[in-house]
């Protein structure tokens, strides 16, 4: 077979895409120079210590790496917030795209998001390993359903497992923050919080600012990075997927 015509480093430069990727990560703006087309979310999140999104099947079945990204809608402008697993997710396919991890929505040396300190309140936790992904996959939710009902709620964990079997405190927690939760209803079991640490807990789900992102009037980057084994192409235009094919 002949060998396939792929755009080399020198012949990019002579075209319009671009080899930097350019996301925000917690608030933060990250760039990246010809990022490697073979390292998935996951991978980048552990190597600059964000170790809270866990790796366990590694196929997108378990929920346990779940993050949430968050962009603008092309055209609308309209804020649009998504769980996602990042063991499957591309770190080059993050461009112009905001990731948050369950760092990124509270920790117990400041204040915790809700979905967090429901969950260990009502001894949802067990292992831990899992924790995050459900904290991760409610946050998201809850962004986009802010008067989601117990049952809505309840209704979204079908991609999460617990292999401790803890589903019912972890249930007991999240169903805590629908707009029909009744407290004076609720006998579930909970956890005695010791008192020589406080835990602050935040007055409601942290709201993620995306005034950093570009307009939704912006057009997309045409983008090309180069790894070993494998290139990453994203053309903004039909036309440029036609030319990609002719090449």
């Amino acid at each position: 077979m002949s060998k396939p015509t792929t755009i080399t480093s020198d012949q990019q430069t002579d075209t319009k895409y671009s080899n930097e990727l350019v996301f925000w990560l917690n608030g933060k703006r990250v760039d990246i120079i010809n990022p490697d087309p073979n390292i998935m979310l996951t991978d980048y999140l552990h190597e600059v210590g964000l170790t809270g999104t866990k790796v366990g099947c590694a196929q997108g079945g378990c929920g346990a790496c779940t993050v949430m990204i968050s962009y603008r809608r092309p055209g609308i402008g309209e804020s649009v917030h998504k769980a996602v697993n990042a063991c499957l997710r591309p770190l080059c396919a993050l461009d112009g795209m905001m990731v948050t991890t369950t760092e990124g929505i509270g920790r117990v040396h400041d204040e915790l998001d809700p979905t967090q300190y429901s969950i260990a309140k009502y001894n949802g936790t067990q292992c831990g390993f899992c924790t995050p992904g459900f904290v991760m996959n409610t946050h998201a939710y809850l962004q986009n359903n802010p008067e989601a009902t117990e049952q809505e709620i309840e209704d979204i964990y079908g991609g999460n497992l617990c292999r401790c079997t803890g589903y019912r405190p972890i249930l007991n927690g999240m169903r805590t923050l629908a707009c029909d939760y009744n407290a004076s209803k609720d006998c579930s079991q909970k956890c005695i919080i010791d008192p020589s640490f406080e835990i602050k807990c935040k007055e409601s789900i942290t709201e993620i600012n995306l005034d950093q992102l570009p307009t939704s009037d912006v057009p997309a980057r045409d983008l090309h990075f180069v790894g070993p084994g494998k290139e990453w192409f994203r053309p903004s235009s039909l036309e440029g997927v036609y030319s990609l094919k002719k090449e």
